[in-house]
């Protein structure tokens, strides 16, 4: 039987397992893998949340079994960018925060976000949400990726909400240098003005090879 198996053999026949509805019947079998599977697979295979939540990154920090288990990060500076999942290993996912974040808020989420990213052996997919003002707060996350992950990313997305300000052109253009499998791009604006735009698209078709979403 599979429960015969050590539990590390386990873990890695079960993370062979991608869709969720099998999963989801695998751990209906019994209460053993329904306690294996429900928390650690279902529930934290992808990862979405803002990218401050250094509550987040430090319980993930804290399971070897969670890490393991993660193929996936999508990230924004608010949830209402994202589709809102929830996780039910961490307890402090809906914890609710006072004020606005600040600073210094937003650089130790990070700092602790690429630590992440550098202690997850099997992540395949990073979505960000950004506003342009962050890429350029963004470079050690992306240098991470690139030196971490790099081509074994399945799908590397950025979405930039509020266009691109001519003073974070280059930070953009310095993320698609690093980002070299970047394959989805999104760029939007609530303005008229897209004098951003001509150059943004030379850039991206400059930078970006493996682009298959514009």
């Amino acid at each position: 039987m599979l429960l015969d198996l050590p539990i590390d053999v386990v873990e890695s026949i079960i993370d062979e397992i991608q869709a969720p509805s099998t999963l989801f019947s695998l751990a209906l079998t019994c209460t053993q893998l329904s306690t294996l599977i429900i928390p650690y697979h279902l529930d934290s295979r992808i990862i979405q949340c803002e990218f401050w939540r250094e509550d987040i990154w430090n319980q993930l920090l804290q399971s070897k079994r969670v890490l393991n288990a993660l193929h996936g990060i999508e990230v924004a500076s608010d949830l209402s960018n994202i589709g809102v999942r929830d996780f039910s290993v961490f307890e402090s996912r809906d914890a609710k925060l006072e004020g606005p974040i600040d600073v210094e808020q937003m650089e130790a989420g990070i700092k602790m976000l690429r630590t992440v990213i550098t202690k997850t052996s099997r992540l395949q997919k990073f979505i960000c949400t950004l506003e342009s003002k962050d890429i350029a707060r963004f470079k050690p996350v992306f240098d991470s990726l690139a030196e971490v992950h790099g081509a074994a990313l399945q799908e590397l997305g950025v979405v930039i909400t509020g266009g691109i300000l001519n003073d974070a052109m280059v930070d953009f253009e310095q993320m698609l240098h690093t980002l070299t499998g970047l394959s989805r791009v999104s760029i939007t604006s609530n303005n008229n003005d897209t004098t951003w735009l001509d150059d943004t698209i030379d850039i991206l078709i400059n930078h970006c090879p493996h682009l298959k979403s514009l």
